[in-house]
């Protein structure tokens, strides 16, 4: 039985608020064989993602099972709070005005600052990311709401798949649908609605919690989404709710415990220089439509629907051939403290007094968005090579854990690119030299 020797807890940080983020830590706390993170309540007005937490930590303290030997070799940290400043004041953002799951790139909240500098310090196997939906979409009819009591998701940035296998990943997430609605729940993958009212899965961005945590720690990560209680709902619907989050994350948990091999779902560990890379994808239309249940308030009963500009799926638009690095000017302050901040590893100052072949960029024509936070809509430029010492220059090679960040972030036509934030001294503008220079 799992007792007070296989139970702790460690403040990790805290926020603007002075307020404690607290991990709760179950099974083995050293040289433990697998080490899976939960994070919940990102969004501060989720509450019954806390609760479901809640609820885990209380049976984890009473477990009597089969799951206990495995934690005699395994841990659980739990970080039921993520946003404990949001959470007192039922808001979706931090009392910085930030989204903390849109943050994972930026990394410019206290909160998120903290957790990341947790991660990398307790080198988790495997993260599970607990959120709460609301069953009404503003793109569907006001009579017609999700019913749904937990949706389930995978990263859905196809970068991800170099490093952890599709098809394993694939398959357990089929598995998690299956053991939740044998359950006797209501469980899907998870899709949401863009702008443009098209469907699709979660975003291929990499401001999420799902998809950067998968690229920058190299670990498979997964979406558990339960559904938020309406007016309607009852006591005992609402008790439900917290039962589908529970049953979906335990089940998780037993499979990643019971697998007892971390490397399962891995590829290949640490990108290489030549290795073919994509860092731009579009969205590709299903040719069918995809089937979803919901609750019709005129009618008072369940029913299905089918959705027909279905996005299933994405496809590659541009390819690179990862480079050996880039140099970042050592006058880019702000720039190399974000880096260090997500604890990219850059070559030993004494290495950059070598010649090294580069390639620079003249940024020809430059297309901008007008959403806050995207990149450019287009950008051509012109490739110049050069030999050269890079003495006023800091090296970050992409043979590192979580390389393929680099080129998402630094390399033109990404999607990704980190001229998106204004605040990092990272302007593209035409007519001018790229700053950062790729080392080839």
């Amino acid at each position: 039985m799992i007792n007070k020797l296989n139970y702790s807890y460690e403040i990790i940080g805290g926020t603007s608020k002075n307020r404690p983020l607290i991990v709760e830590y179950f099974g083995k706390m050293i040289d433990s064989d697998t080490r899976v993170l939960i994070i919940g309540s990102q969004h501060g007005d989720e509450k019954y993602a806390r609760k479901s937490l809640k609820y885990l930590v209380s049976y984890l303290c009473k477990l009597n099972n089969n799951l206990t030997t495995r934690l005699d070799d395994s841990c659980i940290a739990i970080l039921s709070d993520a946003n404990p400043d949001g959470s007192i004041i039922n808001s979706r953002l931090n009392a910085m005005g930030i989204d903390l799951n849109r943050d994972h790139q930026h990394l410019s909240s206290i909160e998120n600052n903290d957790i990341h500098s947790f991660i990398t310090k307790w080198n988790p196997d495997y993260l599970i990311d607990v959120h709460n939906y609301p069953a009404k979409r503003k793109y569907l009819p006001k009579s017609i709401s999700l019913n749904y009591d937990v949706f389930v998701d995978i990263p859905n940035n196809p970068t991800i798949y170099k490093l952890i296998s599709r098809k394993k990943t694939e398959k357990f997430l089929e598995d998690i649908k299956t053991h939740v609605t044998k359950s006797g729940f209501h469980c899907d993958r998870y899709f949401v609605f863009s702008s443009s009212g098209k469907v699709r899965h979660s975003t291929h961005d990499i401001t999420n919690a799902l998809n950067f945590m998968a690229l920058r720690h190299q670990i498979p990560t997964f979406l558990v989404e339960g559904r938020q209680p309406n007016r309607r709902d009852d006591v005992l619907t609402r008790k439900n709710l917290v039962l589908a989050l529970f049953t979906t994350i335990f089940f998780i948990l037993q499979y990643l415990i019971f697998k007892k091999n971390r490397k399962y779902f891995h590829k290949q560990q640490i990108p290489q220089r030549g290795d073919p890379f994509y860092i731009r994808y579009k969205y590709k239309n299903s040719s069918n439509p995809l089937k979803v249940r919901v609750f019709d308030l005129d009618l008072n009963k369940e029913k299905q629907i089918f959705l027909t500009n279905y996005a299933h799926s994405l496809i590659s638009t541009k390819k690179i051939l990862l480079p050996f690095g880039y140099a970042i000017p050592k006058n880019k302050h702000i720039l190399l403290d974000f880096l260090n901040r997500h604890g990219f590893l850059s070559i030993p100052e004494k290495t950059t007094q070598l010649y090294y072949e580069i390639e620079y960029f003249n940024i020809d024509e430059i297309i901008f968005s007008k959403k806050i936070n995207r990149t450019h809509l287009k950008i051509d430029f012109t490739i110049k090579k050069d030999t050269k010492k890079l003495d006023n220059y800091v090296i970050f090679p992409v043979n590192q854990l979580g390389g393929l960040l680099l080129s998402l972030f630094f390399e033109l036509d990404s999607k990704y690119h980190l001229s998106r934030y204004s605040d990092l001294d990272l302007c593209v503008m035409q007519n001018t030299v790229y700053p950062i220079l790729r080392v080839v």
